[in-house]
């Protein structure tokens, strides 16, 4: 996975605590596509992360999967700057 990608998935891990007003604003989108697709996914895809119930919130797993194949410039971010910001 890209460093910018690494780096993304630690913020998930440790928290935005440390982030620049920048960061942030890209980080809650990120967060806010995760969501989404944990969200509105088909439990088909979804249920292999999780046992039981459900989880409100998307495990880790599921975030470095969502990060590794997520395509960020077919969704419309611009990828050089995440790469600024994250990289």
């Amino acid at each position: 996975m890209e460093n910018y990608k690494n780096q993304i998935l630690n913020i998930f891990s440790s928290g935005n605590q440390f982030l620049n007003y920048a960061q942030y604003r890209q980080f809650d989108n990120i967060s806010n596509d995760v969501d989404y697709a944990w969200n509105n996914w088909e439990d088909s895809i979804t249920s292999t992360y999780y046992e039981g119930e459900k989880p409100s919130k998307a495990p880790i797993a599921f975030i470095q999967n969502w990060l590794e194949n997520e395509d960020f410039e077919a969704d419309g971010y611009d990828v050089e700057f995440l790469k600024e910001l994250f990289g």
